[in-house]
């Protein structure tokens, strides 16, 4: 509680493609995870205790000061597992409110429903990561069942949460089409066709340096299949490419937020709303 290890600004479009588009955010990490995912590069403070990292002390109040001092507009709890630093990441968010700014969390999802529940009434936004589609891969890749993340993937829109999906392409372990379709009817059924799933490249890390990163085929294959299921928010992400950037219109296909080069253009005139048919768009977008 109050040791970060890691804290740094970075885009929101880092973790979130319907968050506050174009926003700088302050990423905040502690030590410690309750997966041991094998292929994390975060591994340096995911996979490590407390006593092993390099801290700084620091209140919710101090935290959200700096956010602020640093521009940001809202805090991600992230680079290693949030649910680890539970009761921090609540007091935190509470303090952010009061002062204007949101907060939001990447997490793996293995958690129980009543913390997901409290972390509902608090966090404005969280990304929750897919890494698998079964049990047996799932734990082959991160030592821990899937089932209690599915779990989670459905309770968070049931509490009026703003959720995004992330999965991680791994080659051999989430090859389409039986990953992308598995993958792609769960969020469906368990959050509806609005949710946004970003599809991220993979690179060799940790324990799976004698891997490949995720070949560009394989990410495009993965969204197009999540586009034939229904899904209307697909996003490729750690790529450059031309596809899978912007966020339109699923009713009218009008462009709503543009990404290129780092650079983040909102065409919108009431954000959240389709500056051509004036559909709704789900995310945070004020």
């Amino acid at each position: 509680y109050g040791r970060p290890c890691a804290i740094r600004v970075a885009p929101i479009e880092e973790t979130f493609m319907h968050v506050l588009p174009g926003a700088k955010v302050l990423n905040v990490g502690t030590a410690g995870c309750n997966l041991q995912c094998q292929f994390c590069n975060t591994y340096h403070i995911s996979q490590a205790r407390p006593e092993d990292t390099i801290n700084e002390a620091l209140t919710p109040e101090q935290l959200v000061e700096r956010a602020k001092s640093e521009g940001c507009s809202a805090l991600c709890f992230t680079d290693n597992e949030p649910v680890v630093c539970f009761e921090y990441m609540v007091d935190t968010a509470k303090v952010a409110r009061k002062a204007g700014l949101k907060t939001t969390c990447h997490t793996a999802g293995h958690l129980n429903p009543e913390p997901a529940t409290e972390l509902a009434g608090v966090l404005e936004a969280v990304c929750v990561d897919l890494k698998a589609a079964t049990n047996a891969v799932h734990e082959k890749l991160t030592m821990v069942k899937l089932d209690p993340v599915l779990n989670t993937i459905k309770h968070f829109p049931e509490l009026g949460l703003h959720m995004e999906v992330a999965s991680p392409l791994l080659p051999k372990y989430n090859d389409p089409p039986e990953f992308a379709t598995a993958a792609a009817q769960y969020i469906l059924s368990a959050g509806g066709a609005e949710v946004p799933w970003m599809l991220r490249r993979y690179f060799p890390s940790y324990n799976m340096l004698t891997g490949i990163a995720t070949p560009l085929s394989m990410m495009q294959e993965t969204l197009e299949i999540g586009r034939a299921a229904g899904l209307k928010h697909l996003y490729l992400c750690n790529v450059r490419t031309d596809d899978g950037q912007n966020v339109q219109c699923a009713k009218c296909g009008e462009t709503c937020v543009k990404r290129e080069d780092g650079e983040v253009e909102c065409t919108w005139t009431k954000p959240g709303a389709c500056p051509k048919c004036s559909t709704k768009i789900p995310g945070v977008w004020g």
